[in-house]
């Protein structure tokens, strides 16, 4: 799919190339992808509440079969988040990180409204996080640090593969990369529940929204993504962060 997108773009060879027509058709191409990206959440919502209202019919028709099948994770303690913790949400589940069901239930978290980028399957990212997330004697986490690793993961690899796309002049592939950068604003995980969180996403999403090189760079090493090469300067991000 990106490629079928590349192809129908304006291919640069620099970044000397993006005239000011080069900009509005850059513009109009985040604008594109951005849309395409908040058209699969909206099919995958539709999707999703399509098959809650099957399942949810389905249990009026037979509840004793459907009950049967609940799984039940040995990995959920019973316990969640208290009220008023900085630690997690209201209602976040408490996860005992020593139990032989531990890899299922941390693939049965996987995030549905992610969009992977290139290189990266729904398997590879599964058996990531799960390998993050190692059996422990004597401790726990809550669920939603779990989802949070799916996030990071992805993440990272739409900011690689931003950074990869504007050194080869992939025009289509940066603004598809941008569109899955700024709809990171709009996910599920810790990272709604933090401020902080919020507004430093932000300040990528700005970054990669403007085309700001020296701003990705430092989204790279912030989140110790595999393009990070240090070459970003330190106060580049504080001085961004207090505009907001």
């Amino acid at each position: 799919m990106l490629e079928d997108e590349a192809n129908k773009a304006t291919k640069v060879s620099s970044r000397a190339d993006l005239t000011e027509s080069g900009s509005e058709t850059y513009r109009r191409l985040i604008r594109g992808a951005r849309n395409a990206a908040r058209s699969r959440a909206r099919r995958r919502f539709v999707a999703g509440a399509i098959a809650l209202l099957v399942t949810a019919g389905a249990s009026v028709a037979a509840a004793p079969a459907v009950a049967s099948t609940v799984q039940h994770f040995l990995a959920l303690t019973g316990a969640h988040c208290a009220d008023g913790s900085t630690e997690c949400g209201k209602g976040d589940a408490v996860v005992d990180l020593n139990q032989p069901d531990l890899s299922p239930y941390i693939a049965s978290l996987y995030p549905e409204y992610l969009t992977l980028p290139p290189g990266l399957t729904r398997d590879d990212l599964i058996l990531q996080v799960q390998t993050l997330n190692p059996p422990m004697e004597n401790a726990t986490t809550f669920d939603i640090n779990i989802v949070g690793t799916y996030e990071e993961i992805v993440y990272c690899g739409w900011v690689d593969e931003w950074n990869r796309a504007e050194a080869q002049g992939r025009t289509a592939d940066v603004a598809t990369a941008t569109a899955e950068i700024v709809g990171a604003l709009d996910w599920h995980g810790p990272m709604t529940q933090s401020p902080d969180g919020i507004a430093t996403r932000q300040v990528f999403a700005t970054a990669a929204t403007d085309t700001d090189v020296e701003g990705m760079q430092v989204a790279a090493q912030f989140h110790h993504c595999s393009t990070a090469d240090g070459s970003a300067p330190t106060e580049w991000f504080s001085d961004h962060y207090n505009q907001q």
